[in-house]
């Protein structure tokens, strides 16, 4: 006679409602009843979660047989939708963005993770596909299979989630992502085959249950920002589900969005993210924390102004930096800007270095003068015309101006001052996309 093997496992409810509670089920198992339990990664230590090992020991993973509206109706066991998701039982619509409605999506319930405290982590398959095969083009087809973690409370409250696996390809562009999970350190790594990255994006599990991605480096305190290399979130790490206002200073526009995902832009600088699809961007200069209106953020242009004593002024107190000194003015456009009483002026300096390699090469740098006559050098040796901006924000004005690194590398720094009796460097930061 066999003696029956005893594996513990918790499952969540599949037919319940969020009100009922967790149950556990201790199963029997024989030999000969073995090939009859649903896989499960529940008390392994450690899992590289990809396709050919452990995603597709689901039985509800990917199966390239679905390929009529047939065959989908057949299979679906938990969710089929036209469109987005919109059953909340398990919270789909938190961690699960819109489709297209071109687009046939369902969802599966395969696997369940018990963690500390009552918490529980459940494991969904999300697919979705071209719903009419017969009207789209090879080329254009969809096949997007993924998997996603998802934290839950004692209470079966929705905590946190985050994608740990996908191979998909829509219209010819692939999407691969896979992820080492250290289940009993409630850690892992993601590796995303768009991020051209070996090192992968590590992620902990916090013990209220949420999820942080690179958690050795601290959530930035500022408030303001500037945008990362590809236009879809803010330079540096910065807490999710904040909202910001983003200012856009060429096209004169804010739009708020809200923090989405600590990740990498497509140079690995660390960004937070504001759109769900990383082909999505919102070009913008410069962003600040919070909701502000139309009427809360004001760009003013700088008024053109010739004035000999203020451009005599500069050259008898030109910055101490040692271009200058080997500089052969060529321009000064002279702007200003009166607040209050205060006046500002602001000098595009354009100039030649002489005795230097690239003597023929024209550089241009911005001075100010304070309304004390004080002569400052507000930004370095490669600015473009007209990119310094006046910008109101409530009811402090402050000066933005950018400069790069004159085509060595694609380094971009940002300065804003705030115009109070001087020029108050009020945030400063640099990014390199290259």
């Amino acid at each position: 006679m066999r003696k029956p093997v005893i594996i513990l496992s918790i499952f969540a409810l599949i037919a319940g409602n969020c009100g009922q509670t967790n149950k556990k089920q201790v199963i029997a198992v024989t030999e000969e009843t073995a090939d009859t339990i649903p896989f499960s990664i529940a008390g392994m230590d450690s899992v590289v979660f990809n396709n050919d090992v452990f995603y597709g020991k689901y039985k509800q993973s990917w199966s390239d047989s679905i390929t009529t509206e047939k065959d989908i109706q057949k299979n679906i066991l938990l969710l089929f939708e036209r469109s987005s998701p919109k059953d909340t039982r398990y919270g789909f619509r938190h961690f699960i963005y819109t489709k297209d409605t071109d687009y046939w999506s369902a969802i599966y319930l395969i696997d369940s993770i018990p963690m500390d405290n009552g918490r529980y982590s459940l494991l969904f398959s999300y697919w979705n596909w071209n719903w009419n095969l017969d009207k789209v083009s090879p080329e254009k087809r969809c096949k997007d299979a993924q998997a996603w973690l998802v934290n839950y409370s004692p209470d079966n409250q929705y905590i946190d989630s985050r994608m740990i696996y996908r191979d998909g390809k829509i219209e010819g562009r692939e999407f691969n992502i896979y992820s080492h999970l250290y289940l009993s350190d409630k850690k892992f790594v993601t590796i995303d085959g768009e991020m051209f990255t070996d090192s992968g994006i590590p992620v902990v599990i916090r013990e209220d249950g949420t999820f942080e991605e690179f958690p050795d480096i601290s959530f930035s305190a500022t408030t303001i920002a500037i945008s990362n290399c590809h236009a879809n979130g803010l330079s540096g790490k910065f807490p999710l589900k904040q909202k910001w206002t983003l200012v856009s200073l060429n096209d004169n526009t804010i739009t708020t969005v809200e923090t989405k995902k600590n990740y990498f832009d497509w140079v690995e600088n660390i960004s937070t993210l504001f759109v769900n699809r990383w082909e999505d961007y919102i070009p913008f200069d410069i962003a600040f924390k919070g909701i502000y209106t139309e009427n809360d953020i004001e760009i003013l242009p700088l008024v053109a102004e010739n004035n000999d004593k203020i451009i005599s002024l500069i050259e008898r107190n030109l910055p101490d930096e040692e271009y200058f000194q080997q500089a052969e003015v060529d321009n000064i456009q002279l702007h200003s800007f009166t607040n209050n009483e205060n006046k500002f002026w602001i000098a595009y300096y354009t100039f030649r270095r002489k005795n230097y390699e690239n003597s023929s090469d024209y550089y241009t740098s911005l001075i100010g003068v304070a309304p004390n006559g004080k002569v400052v050098l507000l930004a370095d040796y490669c600015v473009y015309d007209d990119t310094a901006r006046i910008l109101r924000l409530k009811n402090d004005f402050y000066l933005y101006v950018e400069n790069t690194s004159c085509g060595e590398g694609a380094l971009g720094q940002t300065h804003l001052y705030k115009l109070t009796a001087d020029f108050e460097i009020f945030f400063d930061d640099t990014i390199v996309c290259d």
